[in-house]
This record gives structure tokens, sequence and C-alpha cells, in this order.
């Protein structure tokens, strides 16, 4: 667990104005950075820590844990697969039909195999690790996948990669079980 996360709580109940989604887009950007080979920008926005008030220390703070995290993620095995990958996309975006539906949103990251398999990457800034709770997202984000590339599902990996613990779930065989149908027809009930 990222030592510093004390802080980053500490942070948030300091300012009204920054809560964790905000730190949750904070810490996406930068693994968008390592993705996309951006790391000397600055990954954020002005607009993601201006509920801040200004304060440096509080930045340095945040700043200094998203460079720990974006550290484990590019030493983890599945940060090396996408280093190594030819073809990967950060914050994809993507359209697909279910159950006479539009589902759209966003992929953290898909990245194309050796073996010409996929893998998905959701990213997660959780206090707590529920992968449970992912099943239906990641089963959309893996038919999406499919439609777009063409393949069967059965040659995606679906992972969640928790940022706070520097770890991996596979929940693949889990979002290989989900009724997509089922599960976007209660969405919309």
């Amino acid at each position: 667990v990222c030592s510093h996360y004390g802080e980053i709580d500490g942070i948030v109940n300091d300012h009204k104005g920054f809560n964790y989604t905000n730190f949750g887009t904070i810490a996406h950007a930068y693994m968008e950075a390592v993705i996309n080979n951006t790391e000397n920008e600055c990954p954020y926005s002005s607009k993601d820590i201006i509920g801040l008030d200004g304060s440096k220390k509080d930045l340095e703070i945040i700043e200094s844990v998203c460079e720990k995290m974006k550290t484990a993620f590019k030493a983890s095995e599945l940060g090396k697969a996408a280093m190594e990958a030819g073809w990967h996309k950060a914050e994809y975006t993507f359209r697909s039909r279910v159950a006479g539906k539009i589902i759209s949103g966003s992929i953290d990251l898909v990245f194309e195999n050796q073996d010409g398999t996929f893998t998905i990457v959701d990213y997660k800034t959780n206090q707590k690790i529920e992968p449970e709770i992912y099943y239906n997202q990641l089963a959309c984000y893996r038919q999406a996948v499919s439609q777009m590339m063409n393949v069967s599902c059965d040659k995606i990996k679906c992972c969640l990669y928790y940022l706070r613990f520097n770890e991996i779930r596979d929940i693949t065989e889990q979002c290989g079980k989900v009724d997509l149908e089922k599960a976007v027809n209660s969405i919309f009930e």
C-alpha cells in the first residue's frame, strides 16, 4: 500500500473543493502519460487542482504519490506488457451496441499482446479492493473491444489495476459470466 495515502485522505478532508474524484483524475492522467510517453509534461490540467486552493504543499504530496504509483505500474507485469505492446491506447473512447442500446465510455488502457490477444486495464484508486463491483463495467469494455477490433471476447483479458495497492486483479473469467443484455437493461429500467 502506498505509504502516503493517509496524506491524500487528509488533503481530501482539508479541502472542500478537492475530492477523491479529483485525485483519481490526476492519478489516471499520470498513468496515461506513461502509456503515451509524455511523462516529461505535466499530465493534469489546472482545473484538476483548483480545489486545493493554491496549496503547493498538498500539490507536492499528490504529485509525489502519483509518481510512486506511476513507477510501480511501469515495473508491474501489466505495465511492462503495455509498454512492450505494438498497439496500445490510453483513454480509448468507444461506442458499442448492447441489448439494442448504445453504450459509450472510455477505457483507461487497452493493448494488443504479442500473441494477437488484447488486454483491457482499468485503473482504480479505491480504498478497498472490491473487484466484483466492476464485472459489468469491464464486460461492457470487453464487448466494445471485441466489436472494434473484430476479435472474439475469449481473446480479451480484463484486468483491474489498484493503484493504491500496486495490485492486479484479473477478472476475465467473471466478466465472461456477465449477462450483458440483462446488465444493460437493468441500467435503463
